[in-house]
């Protein structure tokens, strides 16, 4: 008679300890035999699993004890604890290399350094080139003339194209006269004048022979004073001043002098130029003061002349 499953009803099949259908164990299904000792090697697999009886002829029974016997006979050496791994140190990081950004550093410095003296170097070249230009002396060997620069008011002669007519000084009734030859007088009382602005009027300086003009100037107004009953009279104040003029020396190029409100000379270094005639240009004047010397007036009471002599020179 054909045994079925309690949970299910399906017949149950006479192999396995399990319902084939529901899983459910059956109820005359074998003992489960314990799991063997700690330390024996387990008994060999049984396939299927769910098969009770083992298919393959059992080996030799004192024979597989003696086996199981062997392998599984701890010593007191297996037993014993394993001694710990010393930790490994850790390995330090490469260090790092100072000298060599040291020398990147200083080898940048280096460079900075010689750029910065190639920009002082080129920007000197550039200004004396420019220097030269000015004054119209060209930075070559022998351009210079030797010895110590004088004035050299004494060898020029100044002509100019019109004058002022002659007046009487307020102070003392003396006749004053304002020609051309009183700017070479180193007398800041007198002076050449005209009517006007006199823009674009030029006066000419000769000298008696070649000179190494190194300083050219001029005092800007007529620059006088004169008390008379109480009332001063500033003539420098009351005329016209003169803002700028052009220099002309000889065959050198124009060279254009800026000029402050002062009474003093006012001079500029053109360099060495060497020539026997000196012309000066006037570019800009101020409009008429006010005061009781109020003049419609241009006039320049002086001007410099410094350089070298050739004979001071050594020349012929």
């Amino acid at each position: 008679m054909t045994a079925h499953c309690a949970a299910c009803g399906a017949p149950l099949v006479d192999v396995g300890r399990y319902c084939t259908s529901c899983g459910q164990p059956r109820p005359d299904a074998p003992e489960v035999t314990a799991p063997p000792a700690v330390g024996r090697r387990p008994g060999p697999a049984r396939y299927p699993l769910y098969v009770d009886a083992d298919p393959r002829p059992a080996p030799d029974a004192p024979a597989a004890a003696a086996a199981q016997d062997a392998w599984v006979q701890p010593t007191e050496t297996d037993l014993s604890p394993v001694p710990p791994v010393p930790p490994v140190p850790p390995v330090p990081p490469a260090p790092a290399a100072p000298v060599q950004r040291t020398r990147r550093r200083r080898g940048l410095g280096w460079l900075l350094a010689l750029l910065l003296l190639a920009l002082v170097c080129v920007a000197g070249a550039a200004w004396l080139g420019s220097r030269d230009q000015r004054t119209g002396s060209p930075a070559t060997e022998g351009s210079a003339a030797s010895g110590e620069p004088r004035p050299l008011l004494d060898l020029a002669e100044a002509s100019a194209p019109a004058q002022d007519d002659d007046s009487v000084d307020i102070a003392t009734g003396e006749t004053t006269t304002y020609a051309a030859a009183n700017l070479l007088d180193d007398d800041p009382s007198t002076a050449w004048r005209v009517p006007g602005a006199a823009v674009g009027t030029e006066l000419v300086l000769r000298l008696d022979q070649d000179v190494t003009l190194t300083t050219v100037g001029l005092v800007n107004g007529y620059a006088k004073t004169s008390v008379s009953e109480g009332t001063t009279y500033d003539l420098y104040a009351g005329g016209r001043r003169v803002t700028a003029v052009t220099w002309l020396l000889g065959d050198a190029p124009p060279v254009r002098q800026e000029l402050d409100e002062t009474r003093d000379p006012q001079v500029l270094d053109v360099g060495a130029v060497t020539t026997d005639t000196v012309r000066l240009r006037i570019e800009s004047v101020t409009e008429p003061g006010s005061g009781p010397a109020a003049r419609d007036t241009t006039a320049i009471s002086d001007v410099v002349l410094e350089g070298i002599v050739a004979d001071a020179a050594g020349g012929g």
